[in-house]
């Protein structure tokens, strides 16, 4: 299921721009067709589709123009000159399900989805997420959002507050945006590549996308191949594609003799290639896998790629 239901090549038809901005289609036709303010694709139907960056763009001249601002003074600003005139140190704000609600905007925003989440309305919170994704930086978003989020669920989840079901509605919608945002990101040119993945049989795999998108916020072109890939096909993947930093994630603890076989595995594989490893903090595979750079937070993975790049 795709988050917002989201086109095939990640874009946005105008039904779902106008449910997440709160501008009728015919507003967005005559802003695009008067005043230049997005320029949509469009398919071979003539129907338009919309990026990320129109959709919060859209949201932002909303915004200034319920403020008072005139859409035909500053449809063709810039995206900083638009923050600017938006006013505030934050930049761009996250609508509220509720005005009365305290905390910060992101705070309020993973409360509502929640809330949408638990009571089965899968809707309501995509959009809620959707919309986040596109009025939000990508690291931003990870940091600011996904990773609370995930960690209240986990919280919840402990404290019998969510169920299976619900836990397993908020991976699809995380795992859609996340997806999305790290096909469509954009790398500089002759930045290091890097690959992605889970140990085969860890099938959880929202470290590992957390990290690609991290990963990919800072520059690198990543290649994401999902979790549970076999060791020869890392093998192959490394060679075919040159990656020269791999990312994994381990989240469960296997049996003994797994931990073993796995903690040789990667082992060797930081023998051909920098190795770096995400573990939940006193995960038993740490001291077993010497050679290979273990991260038990994701803010500690982000300084990484960061001082990597310097």
């Amino acid at each position: 299921m795709k988050p917002c239901t989201l086109t095939d090549d990640g874009l946005y038809p105008m039904r779902v721009v106008a449910r997440l901005t709160g501008l009728s289609p015919d507003v967005v036709r005559v802003w695009q067709r008067r005043y230049g303010a997005v320029l949509p694709t469009r398919t071979d139907g003539n129907a338009r589709r919309f990026t990320a960056t129109d959709v919060r763009r859209l949201a932002l001249l909303k915004e200034l123009v319920d403020q008072g601002h005139a859409i035909m003074d500053i449809a063709r600003l810039d995206e900083a000159a638009l923050l600017a005139l938006e006013a505030g140190p934050e930049g761009v704000s996250i609508p509220d399900a509720d005005p009365c609600a305290t905390g910060s905007p992101e705070h309020r925003l993973v409360d509502a989805y929640l809330a949408a989440i638990q009571r089965f309305d899968a809707s309501a919170a995509a959009d809620r997420l959707a919309l986040a994704a596109a009025l939000m930086r990508p690291r931003e978003l990870v940091l600011n959002v996904v990773l609370p989020l995930l960690r209240e669920v986990g919280e919840r989840w402990h404290a019998g507050r969510l169920g299976v079901a619900h836990e397993h509605l908020v991976t699809t919608h995380v795992r859609g945006v996340l997806g999305t945002l790290v096909r469509r990101a954009a790398f500089d040119r002759g930045a290091e590549r890097v690959l992605v993945t889970t140990p085969e049989g860890h099938l959880h795999e929202m470290g590992a996308l957390v990290g690609a998108m991290l990963a990919a916020s800072r520059g690198y072109d990543v290649l994401y191949l999902g979790p549970s890939t076999p060791e020869r096909e890392v093998a192959s993947a490394l060679a075919e594609s040159g990656a020269s930093l791999v990312l994994l994630s381990v989240v469960l603890t296997p049996s003994a003799t797994e931990l073993a076989r796995l903690a040789q595995r990667l082992r060797t594989l930081a023998t051909r290639v920098e190795t770096w490893l995400g573990l939940p903090p006193e995960h038993p595979l740490a001291p077993l896998v010497t050679g290979v750079r273990v991260l038990h937070r994701f803010e500690d993975l982000d300084a990484a790629l960061l001082a990597r790049r310097r």
